[in-house]
């Protein structure tokens, strides 16, 4: 009995051989691989170790393949791109997965980095003293009232912008008493229900900004996110700016990775390159991107700037050169296809990041 027990748990966790039939579809042949199936017969039974290194081989093929494929990514420009179309694939990451680590590696930096400097600055605030009716400026509440003003945008709806900021010597004093929202020619103001203090409902150019898009549901989203931003700390309501914003901004690339293949097919139009290659050569481009900024972010925080200057130096000295390996032009019409390239990936991303920052208005975090 003991030994039928033996059997069944034996045959409920089966080792897997080369040398035996596949065991998801039967398939006799010898190897690895299924030819059927493409299963690999591998043991089951293992130690965690053998389970988190088979974890990592399959997912991003560690053993094997990632140091040739990070070496080739960062040193040889052009060269991933001109492998895979040439149908050397197995033996380097695939582009679209390097694209995904090497994404998910750099916000994730830039979101810690981003937070440790919201928190210098927010323990500099800390300390800045209030006075009854008018809160002094100094170099850190600059940097907070510019950072908000960055990230609501400030002009009038002509300019596209849906925040308002007073004329420069128009701020009414600080309130004692809690004020109710009211009418203007210029839009409705948002006031905040908050009696004097350090939060950023407290400030005079924060309660004099104004909403007017000319959507009455619009404007009340907006006003209810301003409003409640007000009732923060300065630090904190840009804290949670940037944290909304960035998490909006790795989804915004990926989208835009087609557009960027599409402008790469006008530029090339005439070499006969399929689009998907233009796609191919995005991806790897962009990983590169990726990974090299991380590890300037890296460089910088270890006090190393001539570090993370000279890999920035080398990002826009990469593309460059693997335009040229990939797509074999001479050096005067990849120049000029070179400049047209970041002239419009510019125009294209500062254009995408205006619903980035509509949604970042929006949404709280």
């Amino acid at each position: 009995m003991n030994q039928g027990a033996d059997v069944g748990v034996s045959e409920a966790r089966p080792r897997g051989h080369p040398e035996e039939p596949c065991r998801n579809c039967s398939d006799p042949t010898r190897g690895e691989y299924c030819p059927t199936c493409g299963q690999r017969k591998v043991d089951v039974q293992v130690s965690v170790a053998d389970l988190v290194r088979d974890l990592f081989e399959d997912q991003f093929g560690v053993e094997r393949r990632t140091p040739a494929t990070l070496f080739a990514l960062l040193f040889r420009p052009g060269h991933l791109t001109r492998e895979y179309l040439g149908g050397r694939i197995v033996r380097y990451i695939r582009p679209l997965k390097l694209y995904l680590v090497s994404s998910v590696v750099l916000f994730l930096l830039v979101g810690f980095f981003t937070m440790r400097g919201m928190d210098s600055i927010a323990e500099g605030y800390s300390g800045m003293q209030a006075g009854s009716a008018n809160v002094r400026a100094d170099p850190v509440a600059a940097q907070i009232q510019e950072g908000f003003r960055d990230a609501f945008g400030a002009g009038g709806v002509e300019a596209g912008r849906v925040i308002q900021p007073p004329a420069p010597g128009t701020a009414a004093p600080l309130p004692q008493a809690p004020v109710d929202t009211g009418a203007s020619p210029a839009g409705d103001t948002v006031t905040v229900d908050a009696p004097v203090g350090s939060r950023l409902g407290d400030q005079a150019w924060f309660r004099d900004l104004t909403v007017n898009t000319g959507s009455a549901a619009l404007d009340q989203r907006i006003r209810a996110r301003v409003d409640r931003l007000g009732r923060m700390e300065p630090a904190d309501a840009v804290r949670e700016l940037l944290r909304t914003f960035l998490g909006y901004v790795p989804t915004l690339l990926f989208l835009l990775l087609p557009v960027f293949a599409g402008i790469l097919k006008l530029l090339y139009i005439r070499t006969g390159t399929y689009y998907a290659e233009h796609f191919i050569f995005v991806l790897h481009t962009h990983a590169f991107v990726f990974g090299t900024f991380s590890l300037a972010l890296v460089a910088a925080w270890a006090g190393l700037g001539l570090v993370a200057g000279l890999l920035q130096l080398w990002a826009g000295i990469y593309i460059f050169l693997a335009l040229r390996r990939v797509y074999g032009q001479g050096h005067l019409k990849t120049a000029i296809k070179y400049w047209t390239l970041g002239w419009m990936y510019f125009w294209v991303l500062l254009l995408a990041l205006v619903p980035v920052v509509i949604l970042t208005l929006l949404v709280g975090g």
